[in-house]
């Protein structure tokens, strides 16, 4: 007996780990961002942005 296919799993895993890897690749821009805005602007808020999306890039690459 089967319960699951496994061509339909592993097109939804491929599937899955196509956005992951995106929405990664968004995050490390925004990182960027923020870090250029705390360069050019030095500012606390900005550098505590580049913190929290440092450590989001991070929770999301260790997830993954």
């Amino acid at each position: 007996m089967t319960l699951w296919q496994r061509e339909a799993y592993e097109t939804q895993e491929d599937s899955f780990a196509f956005l992951r890897g995106a929405l990664l690749g968004i995050a490390m821009l925004l990182t960027a961002g923020m870090i250029m805005l705390y360069v050019t602007r030095p500012r606390a808020v900005f550098l505590a942005a580049a913190g929290f999306a440092f450590s989001s890039v991070g929770f999301i690459a260790l997830e993954s």
